[in-house]
C-alpha cells in the first residue's frame, strides 16, 4: 500500500470513529464543537455584501447558544460573497442527488424560477402556529410574504392550456424573506436649506400633536405676513418663486404629491444646489416609475380574463379606483382608503350596472396612462412632446447619465430616487443627505397648484413655468387655500398607496436535501425572519427588519449605526413594499423588447408615449410595441394573485 493510501485509509478511519460522537462528519475544515452534539446539523448557505457577513455570523451563533438549544438544531453557515448565487441550479435540478445545503438564498427572479421547476420545499406543513408566533408572521407586510409564494403545479384551464403557475396570495409558502432592499427618496439638504427650505421630520398621524400649525404635505409653502406668523418654533421665511414671502416646509416623514414633487425639483433647479447663482441642473432623478402607478392602482400589466393572460396596461387610459367605504367585488374585500386591483377596477369600468351599484362607495383616481405621462414629463425638456399637445417638465436627469455622481457632487440632481444598498456608500462622502418616502398620489381641497396665466392645465409648451403651488394661507379666486386633504363625506382621504419597490432575497429548503433536516431548517428559518434574527441583521445598517413594528421601534429609528438621520422613512416605506417589473415572473426577457425603446425614446424625449405603443420594432415582424409585450407575457406561465 502506497504512502498516499495509507494516509487516507487512516483520515478514514479517524472520521468514521468520530461519527459516534458527532451527528455529521467532524474532520477537517466542517468539525463540529461539543455544543452540536446530538443536534441536527444544518447548512446554511447564504450571500453577503459589505459588512452583513458580520451580522450573518452573529446571527447563527446566537440562534446556535439560544433558541438552537431549545431546538435541538445547530446551524453552520456557508458564505459566499455578493448576494446571489447563481451556480444553484446544478446543484438544486438532480432530484437523484443530494444538495449539500439545507438553507439557500434566492434572489426574486431565481425564486420563481426555482419554484415552477419543483426544486423549492413547501414550507406550509411545517409551519406550525409557534413557528408562526415565532416569526411574527402577522407583523410582516403581506406583500412581502407573497413574494415568496407559489404553487408549483400547473392549472389549467381547459385540456389544450398549457395552464399556469399561481404565486402571491394563497400560493404555498415556499420560502422565508431575510433581506430586503427598497427604493428611497435621497435629498440634498444643503440645497435645501440653500433655497430657504425648513426640514422637519414628524409623521402624519402626529401632526396635530407636534406641528398643529401644519398641514399633511411632504412640501408646501405658508403665508409669510403680520398676520401669518412662523407656523413652528425655529421656521424662516424666505421669497418662493412667485415672489410670496412664505415659510417653506419639507417634511421628510410624508410622502410628497405629484404635483409637489415636481414644483419642489423646479425650485431646486432655481434656487438650490451649492452654486445659488445658477442653480442645479437637474432637480429629481428616478430610473423607477413603479410608485407612480402603484399609487394609484395602475401597473404594466393587467389579467384579461377573457384571455385568461396577462396583457401589457401601461397605456391604460380606464380610470383606477379608491373606496371609500367596505364594498366586495369578485372575492375582493375593500376596505375605506383601499385602492382597487386591475381586475377590479376593469369591472367598474366595463360593468355600468355595478358602477351605479358601488359608485357612491368609490373615488376615481387617474389612469395608468396618467402616471406613466407624469412620470416621462419628468425627464423630457419643455419643448418635447411627452404625447400629442403634451409637453415635458425638464427637471429630471436622464438615469443614463451618472446619477449617483450627479447627486453626491452636490451640484446637480439634489433629489434622488435610489436603493437603500446606495446608502453606504453615500455616507462616505461630506454630503449633507437624508431620506425620505418617494412621492405619492394625494389631493388637497381646491387643487394644489396654479396657473399664473389663468389656464387650467399645464399640458401646453412652456407652460409649466407659469404653474406654482398654492401657498398655505393665502387666497385664490376669493377662496383662502388651506392646504387640507380632500376627503370623501365619511372623512376618508383621496390618497393613493404609498408604495415602492424593491428586491428581495429569499430563505429556502431544497427539495433535494437531506429530507430528515427538513423541520429543523424551517425551525431556524422563522426564527431568522422573526423579530429575534432580524434584530440582529439590522445592525448592519443594509438592512431593513421585515417586521415594521420592529423597524418604527426606537431601537431601529435612531439606532447608534443608523444609516440616516431619518432611517424611520426606511421602515415607513417598507410597509408598501412591491415588486419591480423585472421581478414580476422567473424571468425578465419579458421586458426587453420594450424597455429599451420606453428608456431610450420615450423618456428622452424623442417618442411619444402614443407613437411608443404602436411603434413597429425593425425586425419584430411587423409588430407592434404592444403586441410583442403581449406575446412576451404570454410566454410567462405565472399568475400573480391580487396583481
Amino acid at each position: 500500500m502506497t504512502k498516499t493510501k495509507r494516509r487516507l485509509m487512516m483520515g478514514l478511519a479517524l472520521c468514521m470513529s468520530a461519527i459516534s460522537v458527532m451527528p455529521l462528519a467532524a474532520c477537517g475544515k466542517d468539525e463540529l464543537p461539543p455544543e452540536a452534539k446530538n443536534r441536527t446539523v444544518v447548512k446554511y448557505h447564504y450571500g453577503f455584501d459589505g459588512d452583513t457577513k458580520a451580522v450573518y455570523e452573529k446571527a447563527i451563533a446566537t440562534y446556535n447558544e439560544t433558541q438552537g438549544v431549545t431546538d435541538n438544531v445547530w446551524i453552520t453557515g456557508k458564505p459566499y460573497a455578493g448576494k446571489t448565487d447563481n451556480n444553484l441550479e446544478s446543484k438544486l435540478a438532480n432530484p437523484r442527488r443530494e444538495c449539500e445545503y439545507n438553507i439557500i438564498h434566492l434572489n426574486d427572479n431565481q425564486f420563481k424560477d426555482y419554484s415552477t421547476k419543483g426544486y423549492l420545499l413547501s414550507l406550509d406543513s411545517y409551519m406550525t402556529d409557534e413557528l408562526k408566533t415565532r416569526l411574527d408572521i402577522e407583523n410582516i407586510p403581506e406583500s412581502h410574504l407573497n413574494r415568496a409564494r407559489l404553487t408549483p403545479e400547473l392549472v389549467k384551464t381547459d385540456v389544450n392550456s398549457a395552464g399556469y403557475y399561481l404565486a402571491g396570495k394563497g400560493a404555498q409558502q415556499l420560502g422565508l424573506p431575510v433581506q430586503n432592499d427598497i427604493h428611497i427618496l435621497y435629498y440634498n439638504a444643503t440645497a435645501m436649506k440653500t433655497a430657504g427650505i425648513n426640514i422637519i421630520s414628524c409623521e402624519e398621524s402626529k401632526l396635530d400633536t407636534e406641528y398643529p400649525k401644519l398641514q399633511p404635505h411632504g412640501y408646501a409653502e405658508y403665508l409669510a405676513d403680520a398676520s401669518h406668523p412662523a407656523p413652528f418654533e425655529g421656521a424662516t421665511a424666505s421669497t418662493n418663486e412667485a415672489g410670496d414671502s412664505v415659510y417653506k416646509v419639507f417634511n421628510n416623514r410624508i410622502p410628497m404629491s405629484w404635483e409637489e414633487n415636481r414644483l419642489l425639483s423646479r425650485l431646486l433647479i432655481n434656487q438650490g444646489g451649492l452654486n445659488p447663482n445658477t442653480g442645479a441642473k437637474y432637480g429629481y432623478c428616478s430610473e423607477w416609475w413603479f410608485y407612480y402607478g402603484f399609487s394609484v392602482g395602475g401597473d404594466c400589466v393587467g389579467w384579461d380574463e377573457s384571455k385568461d393572460e396577462y396583457t401589457f396596461t401601461i397605456m391604460d387610459k380606464n380610470p383606477n379606483w379608491l373606496a371609500t367605504d367596505t364594498l366586495k367585488i369578485n372575492d375582493n374585500t375593500y376596505y375605506a382608503g383601499d385602492v382597487l386591483l386591475h381586475e377590479d377596477a376593469t369591472i367598474i369600468n366595463t360593468n355600468s350596472a355595478k358602477k351605479a351599484e358601488l359608485e357612491s362607495k368609490l373615488h376615481r383616481f387617474p389612469s395608468q396612462y396618467d402616471a406613466i405621462l407624469e412620470f416621462v414629463r419628468l425627464s423630457q425638456g419643455t419643448g418635447a412632446q411627452s404625447d400629442t399637445g403634451v409637453y415635458g417638465y425638464g427637471i429630471a436627469q436622464d438615469p443614463d447619465e451618472p446619477r449617483t455622481a450627479a447627486f453626491t457632487s452636490g451640484k446637480n440632481t439634489p433629489l434622488l430616487v435610489e436603493g437603500l444598498d446606495q446608502a453606504i456608500s453615500f455616507s462616505t462622502t461630506n454630503l449633507d443627505w437624508d431620506m425620505a418616502p418617494v412621492c405619492q398620489w394625494r389631493e388637497y381641497k381646491g387643487g394644489s397648484t396654479y396657473m399664473t396665466d389663468g389656464s387650467d392645465s399645464n399640458y401646453a409648451k412652456d407652460a409649466f413655468a407659469k404653474e406654482h403651488l398654492k401657498v398655505i394661507g393665502k387666497e385664490y379666486d376669493g377662496v383662502v387655500y388651506t392646504g387640507e386633504l380632500d376627503k370623501a363625506a365619511n372623512g376618508t382621504p383621496f390618497v393613493g398607496r404609498s408604495t415602492s419597490s424593491g428586491s428581495s432575497i429569499t430563505m429556502a429548503v431544497p427539495k433535494n436535501s437531506d429530507k430528515t433536516a427538513y423541520e429543523a431548517s424551517v425551525k431556524f428559518m422563522a426564527w431568522m425572519a422573526g423579530p429575534e434574527g432580524q434584530k440582529i441583521l439590522m445592525e448592519s445598517n443594509a438592512m431593513i427588519p421585515n417586521q415594521p413594528s420592529l423597524g418604527m421601534a426606537d431601537e431601529y429609528v435612531n439606532s447608534d449605526k443608523r444609516v440616516c438621520d431619518n432611517q424611520w422613512a426606511l421602515a415607513y416605506q417598507f410597509q408598501g413594499i412591491d415588486l419591480g417589473d423585472y421581478d414580476y415572473f422567473q424571468s425578465q426577457t419579458w421586458i426587453n423588447n420594450w424597455s429599451d425603446v420606453f428608456n431610450k425614446q420615450v423618456r428622452k424625449g424623442t417618442r411619444t408615449l402614443s407613437s411608443f405603443i404602436s411603434y413597429v420594432a425593425p425586425g419584430s415582424g411587423g409588430r407592434t410595441i404592444q403586441q410583442i409585450a403581449d406575446a412576451n407575457l404570454e410566454a410567462m406561465n405565472i399568475y400573480m394573485c391580487g396583481r
